[in-house]
């Protein structure tokens, strides 16, 4: 697999798939970082920062996609994905969207602290996490020389994207 689809340069403007959660938060870190227009917004994590899927500090602008890491009893849902609309000094304004980012529903508003604490970012995500999505546009399957990578989880990472030409492999 790493010979007909290998990675190309790591700046991936699509979706990582990771088999560990240290991994998920590395590569996030990076890519946000990296990704982050000057005029972003920095929002700071609310938990406890080693927990599995515990959220991270993060940078947001317009349009970033995150994903709820917890449901609460109001708007988010976890895995869910949430397109960024507005921010304010005090509240960011999200929809939820779908797969192929539109969006569904009502826009509504969370504080800061709220994103902080029950958003994730999307950059990157576990193989585990990905089952039952489909992922649009370029993926990149890190982490398959794992002592933990199997081959249901490899066909799981396989099987996100419709189309086998936005698939690389590391």
């Amino acid at each position: 697999a790493r010979v007909r689809s290998p990675a190309k340069a790591f700046d991936l403007t699509g979706t990582t798939l990771c088999l560990t959660n240290k991994c998920r938060v590395a590569v996030n870190e990076y890519l946000n970082k990296r990704l982050a227009p000057a005029d972003h917004v920095m929002i700071q994590a609310k938990a406890n920062r080693r927990a599995a899927k515990t959220p991270q500090d993060m940078r947001i602008w317009p349009g970033i996609i995150l994903m709820g890491a917890l449901t609460d009893s109001k708007e988010i849902k976890n895995a869910m994905r949430y397109k960024v609309l507005d921010i304010s000094p005090t509240s960011v304004k999200l929809a939820q969207v779908n797969d192929k980012d539109k969006e569904i529903g009502e826009p509504f508003e969370l504080t800061q602290d709220a994103v902080g604490e029950k958003l994730l970012l999307s950059h990157a995500i576990t193989y585990d996490s990905s089952q039952a999505r489909t992922i649009y546009g370029p993926l990149r399957l890190l982490q398959t020389d794992h002592k933990m990578m199997t081959l249901r989880r490899l066909i799981v990472g396989l099987g996100r994207a419709p189309e086998g030409c936005f698939v690389q492999i590391d």
